[in-house]
Formats: structure tokens, sequence, C-alpha cells
């Protein structure tokens, strides 16, 4: 399988799991705190793709990083 399905599954199941956390945070602690929440997963998972985008971008490159 290509490696940018892959990297794409990745994102899309962590988006999923974020999702659902967010919903049990809003029931559990309240929408200020499941916001907060959002914002984070939100950062992490921008910062995961990039670096996993820039890797796959020096994967198929002939120098490599």
């Amino acid at each position: 399988m290509d490696i940018g399905i892959l990297i794409l599954l990745g994102v899309l199941a962590t988006f999923v799991a974020g999702l659902a956390a967010y919903r049990v945070l809003d029931a559990a602690l309240g929408r200020r705190a499941a916001n907060g929440f959002l914002l984070l997963a939100l950062t992490l998972v921008l910062a995961l793709t990039t670096v996993a985008l820039v890797f796959t971008a020096a994967l198929h490159t002939s120098d490599g990083l």
C-alpha cells in the first residue's frame, strides 16, 4: 500500500478518535474543556501530518533528508 494512503488513513483515524474524545469530554466536563482539548488535538494532528508529509517527500526524492 502506498505510504500516502497510510498517512491519510492515520489522519482520518486520529480525527475520528478525537471527535469521540471531544464528545465524551463535552458531556463530562463541559464545552470549555472540550474546546481546549479540540484545539490541542488539532494542533497535534497538524504537526504530525506535517512531519509525516515531509518524511514522505524525503523518501520520494533521490537525496533523502
